[in-house]
């Protein structure tokens, strides 16, 4: 954990995890810290912060706390029903404690209010925002950025000896995703989609080539399942990619498949991008794609997913149409100076 102290990064000790009392130790040291800097504000963002980090503060008398919820974790309805109710009940503890609760989307506040996680009045939403100018600066053009991940594959554990080595140039159309390899993100899904895709559009299944960058726990099973519906030849997995998003014009196609979401950074970043999107119909992605600025699938549904995907593929001047428009919203209402003008509404009061 970090604390930003008088315009310096203060690294703590104790890390927060599964067993209570590393969050206990936290707590501890949080509140030490709070009660001699006397900030006046706390920000706290992500779950497990939002709940040590309200219950700290409040103990050590800071004047506002103010927590982001970048996705509930309960709004995930495939979880088990005592586990929600338990993150319900935990959330709506912290928020107690908290003067203000920001949602990343329109989604999200009315999830908390639904479940009653907070008062309404503490609840308000201000949408994530992306530094444009310093995107831009950063972005690699389509050339670079393909020729970086042709690299990265012939590493690739999967491809390595079913590809040419020599070749510079894998042609075809790019379809990709930057994520982490956890349940959340629903790479398997996405998995099963290149399986249907494989199956029933032969015509295209050769020109198709699908990536995935990122790591996380569900690496090892993606893996296996890759290789049990012989798709070896079509998905290539690249692994933790440092600042990915500047490789994002290598894709003719930006694909997200998760179960829950806020809203992600990646999917700003592919809109700025004026990369194709095709997302799941969840949280904060449904609010900024609507009025057709990409294509929303029912999520867990492999086939629909296939179906956009093949939408994209056959619907061009529609698809140019979308990306374009996209790349607008994003400019005007999801840039970074717009969120730190609201960001700031908020600490100042004049919310």
């Amino acid at each position: 954990a970090s604390l930003a102290v008088k315009n310096k990064l203060k690294w703590l000790g104790n890390e927060s995890g599964f067993l209570f009392y590393k969050d206990f130790l936290a707590l501890i040291e949080l509140f030490r810290v709070l009660k001699k800097e006397k900030p006046e504000i706390v920000h706290l963002n992500s779950s497990k912060a939002g709940v040590i980090g309200a219950l700290a503060g409040k103990m050590a008398g800071v004047k506002k706390i103010i927590f982001t919820a970048h996705g509930w974790v309960f709004s995930d309805e495939d979880l088990p029903f005592l586990k929600r109710f338990f993150y319900i009940l935990v959330h709506k503890a912290a928020g107690f404690f908290q003067d203000k609760i920001i949602n990343v989307s329109e989604h999200d506040r009315k999830l908390a209010i639904k479940y009653k996680v907070a008062p309404e009045e503490k609840l308000v939403t201000i949408k994530n925002g992306l530094d444009i100018n310093y995107f831009f600066n950063n972005l690699c053009s389509k050339e670079e950025a393909r020729k970086k991940i042709t690299d990265i594959i012939f590493n690739d554990e999967f491809l390595i000896s079913k590809i040419n080595t020599q070749q510079k140039d894998l042609g075809g159309f790019w379809i990709g995703s930057i994520g982490r390899l956890v349940k959340e993100k629903n790479y398997k899904l996405f998995v099963e989609a290149v399986k249907i895709l494989k199956e029933n559009f032969q015509k295209e299944e050769e020109k198709l080539i699908f990536f995935i960058i990122g790591d996380g726990y569900e690496k090892e099973s993606l893996k296996l399942k890759i290789k049990n519906l012989e798709l070896e030849k079509n998905i290539f997995l690249l692994g933790e990619i440092e600042n990915a998003y500047r490789l994002l014009k290598a894709f003719d196609l930006f694909v997200l498949p998760s179960r829950k979401e806020g809203l992600p950074y990646t999917l700003i970043e592919a809109m700025a991008a004026e990369v194709p999107i095709v997302a799941s119909r969840v949280g904060g992605m449904t609010e900024v794609l609507e009025e057709e600025k990409g294509r929303l699938f029912n999520g867990g549904e492999a086939n629909d997913l296939a179906n956009k995907i093949k939408e994209v593929l056959e619907e061009k001047e529609e698809t140019k149409k979308r990306r374009e428009k996209a790349k607008k919203f994003a400019e005007v209402f999801l840039n970074q100076e717009r969120m730190i003008q609201e960001t700031e509404k908020i600490y100042l009061g004049n919310d």
